[in-house]
């Protein structure tokens, strides 16, 4: 797949919103205009850090930012949570892209808006803070998956 197969489905979702939709416009993949809005959607095969680095430049023109990815084989949102919080934190919006020959078509996921800070969950912050306090040797090794670490408790016992 390349992204040149990704422009006709997400076109076809701005055009048929009401926008006029220009391609590859000043290094952005896909402009798109109506009355006084105005959206920038930047094309890639895979979600990624440059990707999200490419949108956030694209927020300096004053533009509602849209990036669009084809939509993941094995897509659950338990799986995709976080990496949504992630882009909305920097206040991108999201498209997958389906692409299957005349029938492509792309969908919104969600739209760019303003971040609004999480709130802090304090019972969690308490049980790190009690778990680091309570323990007085540091045995165990950051990173490791399957081995056995020394909790608080485990010390104590």
């Amino acid at each position: 797949m390349t992204e040149k197969e990704l422009f006709p489905p997400v076109r076809d979702l701005f055009v048929k919103r009401g926008y006029k939709v220009n391609a590859e416009v000043r290094d952005c993949d896909v402009t798109a205009t109506k009355d006084d809005e105005f959206i920038i959607i930047e094309l890639k095969k895979n979600l990624s850090v440059t990707l999200l680095a490419q949108g956030l430049k694209r927020l300096k023109t004053g533009a509602d930012v849209y990036i669009a990815v084809p939509k993941p084989k094995k897509y659950s949102l338990k799986k995709f949570r976080s990496t949504f919080a992630v882009i909305k934190k920097l206040e991108l919006g999201l498209i997958f892209v389906s692409v299957r020959g005349s029938h492509s078509f792309a969908e919104i996921v969600f739209e760019p808006t303003e971040f609004k800070p999480t709130t802090r969950d304090y019972r969690k912050r308490r049980e790190i803070l009690t778990e680091i306090n309570g323990r007085t040797i540091d045995t165990n090794t950051g990173g490791v998956t399957n081995t056995k670490i020394i909790t608080a408790y485990t010390e104590q016992c």
